[in-house]
């Protein structure tokens, strides 16, 4: 008798491993307070006609059977705890007439799911971001509750904690760019399955007999009772704890460099190409490494165009309103070296290998999510040697040899930077 009790486990165990509900899915966005779909409104219209069309041909396939369509919806920190849970739920309403105005599927097979505030797609995002405080972003996302009541109110909480961040520059930065994706945390999502498999599944239950279960001995688990509590209660010298179920055992995910490529727009215009790299060593320092280099000539007419070199800077960032890594003011010290030799028509000049040291100052200001446009001077020292000459029948005869020795601005760039690395972020749609 328990072998059969065992083989009818074994086989429910293996038929299920193997028939997993297949799952479509498909992203709703919202503008802020809004719970109505609106099809214009970013990808919305494609995402559902691509939904529903799946749907169609899963209706159509004879193969295949929905076994349950679920809506979920969810809101952004911004606004009260009550706010949130009233529009998640309206949002919820909203998926479910739209769905019903449009596909013929039984009321059974709809499940709704109200997810509250979409704390685990906030933390994805700021997890691939180059936010700064990133690190003081995620620990309060993993660590600290969504709600913690004494008394019947409540005193912190996830949103609290950020808003108390570095006088709340950090959210501010969350709500203006990461919010309205969080108003896409709405999915509606299809599962199916195979015909056969289902009807394997039905079959093998089928093979446990009742009576045979109900002789075991002892219950292999009690039935406990979990009475159910109002959301809205009386609490007297008492704190507790709310917890956001996603994110309690999620462990934070590894860190990921994040390095910013970079070209001086002046040194660009002037036809010379070159290209910078910057890493950020901690949230306030950074080394950068930039090359140049331009060899043009037209030796007909006597031009010639060429220089290369390269240089170093550390920098000290103080930040800015965007809060982000390599965004905002900056003072720094910095090392080049170089060499040139330019001519046009009547005379050039050629230049050994020159050196300088000096100190910056800049900002950088951001015009995209991931570019910034940096804004540099320097003033520093400048020494070298160069030869003046003057190209006379095929020959370039040198008039003078001269030291530099220089104290002044000896910098400039206006550079368009790339923020790479780290950037795993993808907008939600039919998957």
């Amino acid at each position: 008798m328990k072998r059969i009790i065992v083989l009818s486990i074994f086989i429910l165990s293996f038929v299920n491993t193997f028939a997993q509900e297949k799952q479509r899915s498909a992203g709703v966005f919202f503008r802020q307070g809004v719970s109505e779909i609106e099809l214009n409104y970013k990808d919305n219209k494609a995402n559902l006609d691509d939904f529903f069309d799946f749907i169609t041909v899963i209706k159509e396939d004879s193969s295949l059977v929905i076994t349950k369509l679920e809506l979920k919806a969810s809101a952004s920190p911004d606004g009260s705890r009550a706010r949130n849970q009233q529009i998640s739920k309206q949002r919820i309403a909203s998926l479910k007439k739209y769905i019903k105005e449009n596909l013929s599927v039984p009321d059974s097979l709809i499940v709704t799911t109200n997810k509250g505030i979409a704390w685990g797609k906030l933390r994805d995002m700021v997890d691939t971001s180059h936010i700064a405080y990133r690190k003081e972003i995620l620990d309060i996302i993993d660590n600290v509750p969504d709600y913690v009541f004494k008394n019947g109110v409540i005193i912190t909480g996830k949103k609290k904690e950020l808003m108390d961040l570095k006088g709340g520059r950090p959210y501010n930065f969350l709500v203006k760019n990461f919010f309205s994706d969080l108003r896409s945390a709405n999915l509606l999502e299809l599962y199916y399955i195979d015909v056969k498999t289902l009807q394997l599944m039905t079959e093998a239950e089928v093979v446990v007999p009742t009576k045979e279960v109900m002789i075991l001995e002892e219950p292999l688990t009690e039935d406990i009772e979990i009475e159910e509590v109002e959301e809205d209660i009386e609490i007297e010298d008492e704190m507790i704890v709310v917890e956001n179920p996603q994110l309690s055992n999620k462990s934070p995910k590894k860190e990921f460099p994040l390095i910013a490529l970079k070209t001086n727009l002046l040194y660009d215009l002037a036809l010379t190409p070159n290209i910078g790299i910057e890493v950020p060593i901690g949230e306030k320092w950074s080394v950068a490494a930039e090359w140049a280099y331009a060899w043009w000539s037209n030796d007909s007419n006597h031009r010639y165009w060429r220089m290369y070199g390269g240089s170093l800077e550390v920098r000290r960032w103080f930040g800015g309103k965007s809060n982000r890594y390599l965004t905002g003011h900056h003072v720094g010290v910095y090392a080049s070296a170089g060499t040139y030799d330019v001519e046009f028509s009547n005379k050039g000049y050629q230049s050994k290998f020159s050196y300088t040291i000096g100190a910056s100052y800049g900002y950088s200001l951001p015009i995209a999510k991931a570019l910034n446009l940096d804004f540099e001077i320097g003033v520093g020292y400048l020494a070298g040697e160069y030869k003046e000459y003057e190209p006379k029948n095929g020959d370039y005869l040198r008039i003078a040899t001269k030291k530099r020795n220089y104290f002044g601005p000896t910098k400039g760039q206006v550079s368009l930077v790339w923020l790479i690395g780290n950037s795993k972020n993808k907008k939600g749609g039919v998957l």
